[in-house]
């Protein structure tokens, strides 16, 4: 296989660092990297998959001996060194937008005009990122016929400014919720929280030179040069990800079924490639913002070492999600015993505790009051948990946030543990008659009633713990049933209405939160990437309890058999998948456990060893996995569960979807309801 010499300019930034990644991942033969940078970066080194590579100053004769030269720096620079790149024999791909509409250089989308490649002289040039996203999208359209017209809002994301617009992102979101003022310095205001109607300065007829990039540089790609474009781009605090809505009007008529059968064909091509990549970069994103911090290498964000104020969570998928908001100051406790490094960091900061809407959540507040100093509390929404919360509920969570002292108060809580409060009855005055015996010895017979009573306040305890749990379940699933019965009807009254207004010949028929009307000659089209914002797990989980299946019509000749189906959560499932003896029989367990958030843990022999609930399951594999060789269980696979799996020789876990996984067990047997239903 023949190696290619690949240089990067710009190699230390935001983009220069993703191109490595994907040279990587995509396997290219790199024969020679070498980054190039600025004078103040040169000399140092990059790691690129195992090898050291010397970071080389950007000079004329950095370039020798290359065969491509990958642009991620600024317009300016990539003007000044391109013709040192072409004179040195190099390829110049360049990522910046100087070249883009040179009518001596090719603008090449790979899935649209690769054949342009053919006609470059030494400069190659990648379009604007929501002109990518908008034409791989249309372009299945505009092979059946050209387009005429197109109107396009986009709603940019903050890595469309760099890293710092990221780093931006993320230091007003902290601010604001630690109640300080923020200071706008990329953006022309403040981004978080907001949306800015505008992006890039005023270039033609009132438009932006951002909304000029989609016009000018589609008509290139696309070879159209008649075709008229309106675009309209604002940017949103969003870390990652582009969206645009987009409405076309074709040249000839598209009938309904053809633009659904284009579309599905770009759908399915694109599918397998784009989620690995999403994935891919998703997890690589988490794990480099991630760290840890102090003796005890608790998990924590990058800004906890120089933050005036902290956040303590319970466990490493809370601070990853607080990462996702753009909350970059949480450290966790990882359990109950609070890690002398949170403790000794709450005496020197503002500490605020953040931790789950249940008696889980109860329970670590108790030990902190015992060992740390609680500035304030902050507490997720009832029977929910930090890991699983959107990032307008987690800054809602912390503006609500109250006072340490007042929530003890008010919630009867104490920081004192029971040999405290032993030591401050011992401590009240005595009667006269007894105050020589304060300080005796006390007797055996003393010290097991001290015990026996110690023993009934816990059992006491245990029992009101396990009463609130129950009532936890109960609201939760009367506020499920309600759900359902609310979707089921808005959902069947929506139907009707659709059945009774609208023409199907001429809708395509998009998904129900995109569908839009379409008329001879002009199509309708949503275009969307994966929302930065919301997990996956979340969505699916939001489509599978809304989503009404109909019910099957049997033909008239003769009567079809109706598909075996399965109740889960009140709803109907139908199973079409061909599953093993072993995912069926996992399948079975995990629809018993439906609803009842427990879990159970089997031996190698297929039989259950025991069941516990959701919230006990961690502990239990701690205290005790011996023989166990499967877990299933009515809840979300998290990193702790599987880091726990793993180091307990654990082969199978199985349970409703996916958290927030940074580190996926190589030895671990992963399906969740979307594999086995």
């Amino acid at each position: 296989m023949k190696l290619y010499n690949v240089g990067i300019l710009g190699a230390t930034g935001a983009v220069g660092q993703e191109m490595m990644k994907i040279l990587l991942e995509r396997k290219f033969p790199v024969g020679e990297l070498r980054p190039i940078a600025s004078a103040r970066s040169a000399g140092s080194e990059i790691d690129f998959g195992g090898r050291k590579c010397t970071i080389v100053e950007a000079s004329d004769d950095a370039f020798e001996g290359l065969d491509i030269v990958l642009g991620a720096a600024e317009n300016d620079i990539a003007e000044r060194f391109a013709p040192a790149i072409v004179k040195a024999g190099a390829v110049f791909v360049d990522n910046s937008s100087a070249f883009r509409l040179d009518p001596k250089v090719p603008l090449v989308i790979p899935e649209i005009n690769p054949e342009d490649v053919k006609w470059h002289s030494g400069i190659i040039s990648n379009p604007n990122c929501t002109t990518i996203v908008t034409l791989v999208a249309i372009n299945a359209l505009a092979k059946e016929s050209p387009i005429e017209t197109i109107i396009a809002s986009s709603y940019q994301a903050v890595s469309g400014a760099g890293k710092n617009g990221i780093d931006e992102l993320h230091d007003e979101v902290a601010a604001l919720a630690a109640g300080k003022p923020v200071e706008p310095k990329v953006f022309q205001y403040q981004i978080a929280y907001n949306v800015i109607p505008q992006i890039g300065g005023e270039a033609y007829m009132g438009y932006t030179s951002e909304e000029m990039k989609m016009q000018n540089e589609g008509r290139k790609i696309l070879h159209l040069p008649e075709m008229k474009v309106s675009c309209t781009c604002a940017r949103v605090p969003v870390i990652r990800s582009h969206s645009v809505s987009v409405v076309l009007r074709t040249k000839e008529k598209i009938s309904v079924e053809r633009a659904k059968e284009l579309l599905n064909e770009l759908i399915k091509q694109s599918k397998g490639s784009s989620v690995d990549l999403t994935d891919s970069v998703r997890q690589s994103v988490q794990v480099e913002e991630i760290t840890t911090y102090g003796k005890d290498r608790c998990p924590a964000g990058p800004n906890v070492s120089d933050s005036e104020a902290i956040i303590i969570v319970e466990g490493r998928s809370d601070v990853l999600n607080l990462l996702k908001a753009g909350i970059k100051n949480a450290i966790a406790v990882e359990g109950t015993n609070i890690p002398k490094t949170v403790q000794d960091l709450s005496r020197e900061r503002v500490a605020t505790a953040f931790v789950d809407g249940d008696r889980g959540g109860e329970l670590i507040l108790r030990e902190l009051f015992q060992v740390a100093d609680v500035d304030f509390v902050a507490r997720a929404p009832r029977a929910h948990e930090v890991e699983e919360l959107t990032a307008k509920q987690i800054v809602k969570c912390l503006r609500n946030k109250m006072p340490g002292d007042q929530y003890m108060e008010m919630n009867g809580l104490t920081a004192s543990s029971d040999e405290d409060e032993e030591e401050e009855k011992e401590e009240k005055p005595a009667p006269e008659i007894h105050r020589e015996l304060r300080h005796a010895e006390p007797r055996e017979d003393d010290s097991e009633e001290h015990e026996e009573r110690r023993r009934e306040r816990k059992e006491k305890k245990d029992r009101e713990e396990r009463k609130r749990d129950r009532k936890d379940r109960k609201d939760r699933e009367e506020r499920r049933e309600k759900k359902d019965r609310f979707d089921s009807g808005a959902i069947d009254k929506f139907r009707k209405k659709e059945d009774k207004d609208v023409d199907t010949d001429d809708v395509i028929e998009l998904p129900a939160a995109e569908r839009s009307l379409a008329v001879p000659g002009e199509t309708h089209l949503m275009v969307r990437e994966e929302p930065a914002a919301e997990p996956e797990a979340v969505v699916e989980e939001f489509i599978e309890e809304t989503a009404v299946e109909p019910e099957p019509v049997a033909e008239p000749e003769e009567e079809k058999p109706k598909a075996k189906t399965r109740t889960l959560r009140g709803k109907r499932s139908t199973s079409n998948k061909t599953l093993s003896p072993e995912q069926e029989k996992f399948r079975d367990l995990l629809l018993d456990l439906s609803t009842t958030h427990n879990a159970k843990i089997l031996g190698a022999d297929g039989q259950v060893l025991r069941e516990v609930a959701v919230k006990s399951l961690v502990n239990s594999l701690k205290e005790e996995s011996e023989g166990v060789d499967s877990i299933v269980f009515d809840g979300v696979i998290s990193q702790r569960i599987l880091d726990v799996s793993a180091d307990k020789g654990i082969k199978i876990v199985v349970g409703t979807r996916k958290g927030n996984i940074s580190k996926m067990p190589a030895d671990i047997v992963i399906w969740t309801k979307e594999d086995l239903y």
